[in-house]
Protein backbone atom coordinates (compact mmCIF):
# COMPACT_ATOMS: atom_id res chain seq x y z
CA UNK A 1 0.00 0.00 0.00
CA UNK A 2 3.06 2.32 0.25
CA UNK A 3 4.46 1.94 -2.80
CA UNK A 4 1.47 2.28 -4.38
CA UNK A 5 0.39 5.87 -2.12
CA UNK A 6 3.79 6.76 -3.27
CA UNK A 7 3.58 6.05 -6.86
CA UNK A 8 0.50 8.48 -6.68
CA UNK A 9 2.34 10.95 -5.49
CA UNK A 10 5.00 10.84 -7.48
CA UNK A 11 2.53 10.81 -10.79
CA UNK A 12 0.71 13.90 -9.50
CA UNK A 13 4.00 15.74 -8.79
CA UNK A 14 5.19 15.00 -12.61
CA UNK A 15 1.68 15.69 -13.99
CA UNK A 16 1.53 19.22 -12.09
CA UNK A 17 4.95 20.16 -13.19
CA UNK A 18 4.73 19.26 -16.36
CA UNK A 19 1.74 20.72 -16.88
CA UNK A 20 2.77 23.86 -15.41
CA UNK A 21 6.20 24.03 -17.42
CA UNK A 22 4.24 23.19 -20.91
CA UNK A 23 1.98 26.02 -19.86
CA UNK A 24 4.95 28.41 -19.43
CA UNK A 25 6.59 27.73 -22.29
CA UNK A 26 3.24 29.08 -23.84
CA UNK A 27 3.69 32.65 -22.34
CA UNK A 28 5.47 35.17 -24.06
CA UNK A 29 6.54 38.41 -22.26
CA UNK A 30 4.70 40.57 -24.47
CA UNK A 31 1.58 38.96 -23.39
CA UNK A 32 2.73 39.14 -19.23
CA UNK A 33 3.08 42.82 -19.90
CA UNK A 34 -0.19 42.65 -21.01
CA UNK A 35 -1.42 41.21 -18.45
CA UNK A 36 0.00 43.30 -15.69
CA UNK A 37 -0.81 46.52 -18.05
CA UNK A 38 -4.65 46.28 -17.17
CA UNK A 39 -4.43 46.70 -13.62
CA UNK A 40 -8.35 46.71 -12.80
CA UNK A 41 -8.62 43.30 -15.12
CA UNK A 42 -5.86 41.82 -12.78
CA UNK A 43 -7.56 43.21 -9.82
CA UNK A 44 -10.86 41.84 -10.13
CA UNK A 45 -9.24 38.50 -11.47
CA UNK A 46 -7.20 38.33 -8.27
CA UNK A 47 -10.24 39.30 -6.23
CA UNK A 48 -12.86 36.67 -7.85
CA UNK A 49 -10.42 34.03 -7.35
CA UNK A 50 -8.76 35.04 -4.17
CA UNK A 51 -11.98 35.81 -2.33
CA UNK A 52 -15.35 36.01 -3.88
CA UNK A 53 -15.18 32.17 -5.05
CA UNK A 54 -13.38 30.37 -1.99
CA UNK A 55 -16.35 32.49 0.04
CA UNK A 56 -19.11 30.82 -2.37
CA UNK A 57 -17.59 27.36 -1.57
CA UNK A 58 -17.15 28.32 2.26
CA UNK A 59 -21.38 29.14 1.94
CA UNK A 60 -22.23 26.35 0.01
CA UNK A 61 -20.82 23.39 2.35
CA UNK A 62 -22.27 25.63 5.11
CA UNK A 63 -25.70 25.88 3.07
CA UNK A 64 -25.39 21.83 2.52
CA UNK A 65 -24.22 20.99 6.07
CA UNK A 66 -20.89 19.18 4.99
CA UNK A 67 -18.79 16.37 6.15
CA UNK A 68 -16.36 17.90 7.66
CA UNK A 69 -13.88 16.44 5.22
CA UNK A 70 -16.06 17.31 2.18
CA UNK A 71 -16.38 20.84 3.61
CA UNK A 72 -12.63 20.65 3.23
CA UNK A 73 -12.00 19.29 0.26
CA UNK A 74 -15.13 21.85 -1.69
CA UNK A 75 -13.05 24.64 0.11
CA UNK A 76 -9.76 23.14 -1.65
CA UNK A 77 -11.40 23.18 -4.73
CA UNK A 78 -12.86 26.18 -4.39
CA UNK A 79 -10.04 27.91 -3.52
CA UNK A 80 -7.38 26.94 -6.41
CA UNK A 81 -7.57 28.97 -9.58
CA UNK A 82 -9.95 26.98 -12.18
CA UNK A 83 -10.40 24.26 -10.25
CA UNK A 84 -8.24 21.16 -10.21
CA UNK A 85 -8.53 21.08 -14.13
CA UNK A 86 -7.53 25.02 -15.57
CA UNK A 87 -4.47 24.29 -16.05
CA UNK A 88 -5.03 21.40 -18.60
CA UNK A 89 -7.65 23.65 -20.00
CA UNK A 90 -5.16 26.57 -20.48
CA UNK A 91 -3.12 24.23 -22.52
CA UNK A 92 -5.12 22.44 -24.62
CA UNK A 93 -6.80 25.98 -25.52
CA UNK A 94 -5.92 27.44 -28.47
CA UNK A 95 -6.13 31.24 -27.95
CA UNK A 96 -4.23 33.00 -25.62
CA UNK A 97 -5.12 33.47 -22.34
CA UNK A 98 -4.48 37.47 -23.07
CA UNK A 99 -6.56 37.47 -26.12
CA UNK A 100 -9.82 35.66 -24.22
CA UNK A 101 -9.67 37.82 -21.67
CA UNK A 102 -9.55 41.23 -23.47
CA UNK A 103 -12.67 39.54 -25.64
CA UNK A 104 -14.33 38.42 -22.22
CA UNK A 105 -13.97 41.68 -20.64
CA UNK A 106 -15.25 43.79 -23.97
CA UNK A 107 -18.14 41.17 -23.92
CA UNK A 108 -17.32 39.59 -26.95
CA UNK A 109 -16.82 36.24 -25.31
CA UNK A 110 -19.35 34.48 -22.46
CA UNK A 111 -16.48 32.52 -20.72
CA UNK A 112 -12.85 33.57 -20.12
CA UNK A 113 -11.42 29.51 -20.19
Amino acid sequence: MDTLHLLFKAVTVIFIATTMFGAGLGATLSALRAIFADLPLLLLALLANLLIIPLLGWGIAALFSLPAASFIALLLVASSPGGPFGAKLECASAEPKVARARHWRAGRVGRVW
